[in-house]
């Protein structure tokens, strides 16, 4: 029974009157909201569909507008509905063209996964092979495991290679985050860090609790961040992972578990802009040399998701980056 909703659905202009006569509630608290005796209800039209209407509260002194001023409202919402409908295709086309992006990574992605599993099988083999043929108790047994584990965490990935349309994460366990960040940085400590110069230290809080997450996901966001840290220091420079507890929220759900766990990444490199940082978790987005894929980021800010945590970036030029990462105590 409202005017201005019949204003809204027939895309015609009408007039809403303090003379007792309208049959809404909505209307009659619009008009007292206004505290004016006439209000007009101008459509707003966008690609020849509703899109709002203006309700334009006249002064006591004006029962109704002029010709040039209805010409001037309506000129108004004529613009208003162009802007509306020109948003509304910047949106899509943005859309549209991620959604293009996308299709084109997760064919490729297809393709390649057939071929990259045959040499990871054949690797597993023979570290296999290694292992059987070295004593149980030699300490190179102990890096055989850690590759072994790695080539299965590729493997398991490239089995889910369509790793933006769908959460590539199913595997929820109980773990030690701590632990599993300790032996990511044991791997990337000789391999990323010490051959180009450069430092990495772990503090981890020893109060951290056990969470119920995704092993590889933690894996897979962790070697990402660490690797884009050491490509961003071409001339030295450190890297400090540290772990906390977060404060639970005032008001947790009910039957929810309260607060959760923070990774910080934060290295002392050149540091980002605004523009850059505002685009940093875009796919394809890429700062560095030819031979980048632009893909990292985006992957880390995706698996962070797909565990129910975010994720934020705090830098400065010429005064490093720091990456957030919150996660709760258990999947949402």
């Amino acid at each position: 029974s409202s005017l201005i909703v019949k204003t809204y659905t027939e895309a015609a202009q009408s007039k809403l009157s303090n003379d007792g006569k309208q049959d809404s509630l909505a209307d009659h608290q619009v008009l007292t909201t206004f505290r004016s005796d006439v209000l007009l209800l101008v459509p707003i039209v966008a690609d020849k569909a509703p899109a709002g209407v203006i309700v334009l509260g006249l002064p006591k002194s004006i029962k109704t507008l002029s010709d040039n001023d209805q010409k001037l409202i309506q000129i108004v919402s004529q613009q208003v509905g162009l802007c509306l409908h020109l948003e509304r295709m910047k949106a899509q086309k943005a859309e549209d063209l991620e959604a293009e992006r996308l299709a084109a990574v997760s064919m490729t992605a297809r393709k390649l996964a057939h071929e990259i599993n045959n040499p990871l099988g054949i690797i597993s083999n023979y570290l296999t092979s290694m292992s059987l043929k070295l004593p149980k108790d030699n300490d190179i047994q102990e890096e055989l495991e850690i590759i072994g584990e790695e080539i299965s965490r590729i493997s398991s990935m490239v089995n889910q290679m369509d790793n933006f349309s769908q959460a590539a994460f199913t595997r929820f366990e109980t773990i030690d985050v701590n632990a599993v960040i300790k032996d990511i940085i044991h791997i990337v400590r000789v391999s990323l860090f010490a051959a180009a110069g450069l430092k990495i230290t772990f503090l981890p809080d020893a109060m951290l609790p056990e969470i119920k997450t995704s092993r590889d996901a933690i894996k897979q966001i962790m070697i990402n961040l660490l690797k884009n840290a050491s490509e961003a220091m071409e001339e030295g420079g450190s890297v400090e992972v540290r772990t906390r507890r977060t404060s639970p929220p005032p008001e947790p759900r009910r039957g929810a578990k309260a607060g959760g766990i923070e990774i910080i990444v934060a290295d002392n490199g050149p540091g980002l802009s605004e523009s850059i940082k505002a685009k940093l978790f875009q796919p394809f987005f890429n700062t560095k040399k030819v031979g980048h894929s632009g893909l990292g980021l985006s992957i880390v800010d995706k698996a962070v998701k797909d565990l129910g945590g975010k994720i934020e970036c705090a830098s400065k030029v010429a005064e490093g980056t720091s990456f957030i990462i919150s996660l709760p105590l258990e999947k949402p």
